[in-house]
Protein backbone atom coordinates (compact mmCIF):
# COMPACT_ATOMS: atom_id res chain seq x y z
CA UNK A 1 0.00 0.00 0.00
CA UNK A 2 2.86 2.42 0.64
CA UNK A 3 3.99 2.20 -3.26
CA UNK A 4 0.05 3.58 -4.10
CA UNK A 5 0.48 6.30 -1.23
CA UNK A 6 3.45 7.25 -3.43
CA UNK A 7 2.04 6.81 -6.54
CA UNK A 8 -0.46 9.35 -5.37
CA UNK A 9 1.53 12.19 -3.56
CA UNK A 10 1.43 15.44 -5.14
CA UNK A 11 4.86 16.50 -3.49
CA UNK A 12 6.95 13.61 -5.52
CA UNK A 13 10.00 15.15 -7.72
CA UNK A 14 9.13 16.08 -11.00
CA UNK A 15 10.67 16.63 -14.24
CA UNK A 16 9.85 19.06 -16.95
CA UNK A 17 9.33 16.82 -20.71
CA UNK A 18 8.90 18.89 -23.72
CA UNK A 19 6.98 17.10 -26.76
CA UNK A 20 6.39 18.35 -30.32
CA UNK A 21 3.19 17.39 -32.19
CA UNK A 22 0.80 19.15 -35.18
CA UNK A 23 -1.42 21.77 -34.41
CA UNK A 24 -4.21 19.50 -35.37
CA UNK A 25 -3.25 16.85 -32.45
CA UNK A 26 -3.30 19.18 -30.02
CA UNK A 27 -6.32 20.96 -30.93
CA UNK A 28 -8.14 17.83 -31.00
CA UNK A 29 -6.38 17.01 -27.54
CA UNK A 30 -8.04 20.36 -25.84
CA UNK A 31 -11.21 19.42 -27.50
CA UNK A 32 -11.39 16.40 -25.91
CA UNK A 33 -10.03 17.30 -22.18
CA UNK A 34 -12.69 20.15 -22.49
CA UNK A 35 -14.96 17.45 -23.09
CA UNK A 36 -13.56 15.22 -19.87
CA UNK A 37 -14.07 18.35 -17.87
CA UNK A 38 -10.21 19.21 -17.85
CA UNK A 39 -8.31 22.08 -18.03
CA UNK A 40 -6.37 21.56 -20.99
CA UNK A 41 -4.27 19.10 -23.00
CA UNK A 42 -1.48 19.08 -20.41
CA UNK A 43 -3.77 16.90 -17.94
CA UNK A 44 -5.21 14.68 -20.65
CA UNK A 45 -1.80 13.98 -21.99
CA UNK A 46 -0.39 13.11 -18.46
CA UNK A 47 -3.76 10.59 -17.90
CA UNK A 48 -2.88 9.28 -21.09
CA UNK A 49 1.04 8.60 -20.34
CA UNK A 50 -0.19 7.71 -16.96
CA UNK A 51 -3.21 4.35 -18.07
CA UNK A 52 -0.51 3.31 -20.56
CA UNK A 53 2.24 3.19 -18.05
CA UNK A 54 -0.02 1.46 -15.47
CA UNK A 55 -0.72 -0.87 -18.65
CA UNK A 56 3.15 -1.58 -19.42
CA UNK A 57 4.04 -1.50 -16.25
CA UNK A 58 1.55 -4.52 -14.83
CA UNK A 59 2.39 -6.43 -18.16
CA UNK A 60 6.37 -5.76 -17.88
CA UNK A 61 5.89 -7.48 -13.99
CA UNK A 62 3.46 -10.09 -15.45
CA UNK A 63 6.52 -10.93 -18.27
CA UNK A 64 4.53 -10.10 -21.38
CA UNK A 65 6.03 -6.86 -21.84
CA UNK A 66 8.27 -8.20 -24.66
CA UNK A 67 5.51 -9.32 -27.06
CA UNK A 68 3.30 -6.79 -26.43
CA UNK A 69 6.08 -4.22 -27.49
CA UNK A 70 6.38 -6.71 -30.53
CA UNK A 71 2.91 -6.32 -31.50
CA UNK A 72 2.92 -2.44 -30.66
CA UNK A 73 6.18 -2.10 -32.71
CA UNK A 74 4.87 -4.02 -35.37
CA UNK A 75 1.82 -1.89 -35.50
CA UNK A 76 3.77 1.68 -35.49
CA UNK A 77 6.05 -0.02 -38.12
CA UNK A 78 3.11 -0.34 -40.29
CA UNK A 79 1.52 3.02 -39.59
CA UNK A 80 4.77 4.86 -40.69
CA UNK A 81 5.15 2.58 -43.89
CA UNK A 82 1.51 3.46 -45.07
CA UNK A 83 2.81 7.26 -44.55
CA UNK A 84 -0.06 7.52 -41.40
CA UNK A 85 2.21 9.36 -38.47
CA UNK A 86 1.67 12.19 -36.87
Amino acid sequence: MQKKKWILDKDRPKSAVTIEMPADVVADLEQVAASKGMTGHHELIRYYVGRALKEDLDLLRAGEASRKTETDTTRLDDTYEAGNSW
